[in-house]
């Protein structure tokens, strides 16, 4: 089981695979991250390469309303799960080898110039039982029957969720 400061560097590094895709730094960006899962002894790197361009295709030209967000993050959390199932596997050495590694991708794409569609995550910490502390916007879905919950500490702007099918006004 991963800990949570683990877990936030997964997502961090599933938001930064989306925003880094149709940038300058995509192709160094595929090259590091397929890399890295190369480390892990994962399948292979031409597979990990081959899903990273996929990722780009369904990114590149995507619209800026509610599908397009539901498509970016649907992706980074793919990418997630995939950094945490890579993280777990791991030795422990060679976890903190590619925390180094995965941290220093997710700090770079975050220095990337904003585009409209960025996932970026401001500011992300989490450490052993104390939670995840987010500096900028998170957002808790729950689809498709499941249940989403989230505890919110300290000042917050919280928006209504629309009824389901309502259009946007």
């Amino acid at each position: 089981m991963l800990t949570e400061a683990l877990v936030a560097l997964a997502a961090g590094g599933g938001a930064a695979v989306v925003q880094a895709a149709g940038t300058d730094a995509w192709a160094v960006m595929r090259e590091r991250v397929a890399r890295l899962f190369g480390r892990s002894g994962e399948s292979s790197v031409s597979a990990v390469l081959e899903g990273l361009d996929r990722t780009a295709e369904e990114l590149h030209g995507t619209a800026q309303d509610e599908r397009g967000q539901e498509s970016r993050a649907r992706l980074a959390a793919a990418w997630r799960s995939r950094f945490e199932e890579l993280l777990e596997g791991l030795p422990p050495a060679e976890r903190q080898e590619a925390e180094l590694h995965l941290t220093e991708l997710v700090n770079e794409v975050q220095q990337l110039p904003d585009r409209p569609h960025n996932l970026r995550q401001s500011g992300v910490s989490a450490e052993q039982n104390s939670g995840v502390a987010i500096s900028g916007n998170a957002v808790s879905r729950a689809q498709d029957g499941s249940v989403s919950a989230t505890v919110i500490y300290g000042g917050v702007h919280v928006t209504n969720p629309r009824e389901p099918g309502a259009t946007r006004p």
